[in-house]
């Protein structure tokens, strides 16, 4: 995939682009409190696919590498041809690329415990901070010269 490629598409799709954004914009400008949350949660969890995907394909190549320079049979007949797992780095949506097929199924696997992972530790609701609990003269805990004055400096 080159970049004249992405060009052509965009250009041969440029009306239906355009519309979806006329379509689209306005909602998410109306609706952002809501809809720029989803939309980050949804970037951050592509983002961790691709780094995900492209560390399983080089720990595959590597795999692959050391399995074959280890062969005895290999270090004897060097035009031998061995068996070779491979995974694509950029179609990474064609199965038929993935040697064996089970790989595509790990990597599905991790984008779903990816995506339950962001779903607990970031979730969609705008988390308030709690205020700090600071003892007031007179309570259990206090000490004096422990509360910050009004300028936030501590007198000493």
């Amino acid at each position: 995939m080159t970049i004249d490629t992405i060009i052509a598409h965009l250009q041969e799709n440029a009306m239906t682009y355009g519309a979806a954004a006329i379509i689209l914009g306005p909602a998410i400008f109306f609706t952002r409190q809501y809809s720029v949350p989803v939309i980050l949660w949804i970037f951050e969890i592509c983002v961790y696919s691709l780094m995900m995907h492209v560390v399983i394909h080089y720990f595959v190549k590597i795999t692959v590498w050391f399995q074959s320079s280890t062969q005895m049979e290999r270090a004897l007949d060097r035009d031998k041809v061995v068996e070779t797992w491979g995974t694509p780095l950029v179609e990474f949506w064609d199965r038929s690329l993935y040697d064996p097929s089970w790989i595509f199924y790990v990597e599905c696997v991790f984008v779903i415990g990816f995506t339950v992972l962001v779903f607990k530790m970031r979730p969609f609701k705008t988390q308030k901070v709690k205020p700090k609990n600071i003892p007031k003269p007179g309570q259990p805990g206090y000490k004096p010269g422990s509360r910050p004055t009004q300028s936030g400096i501590r007198k000493r």
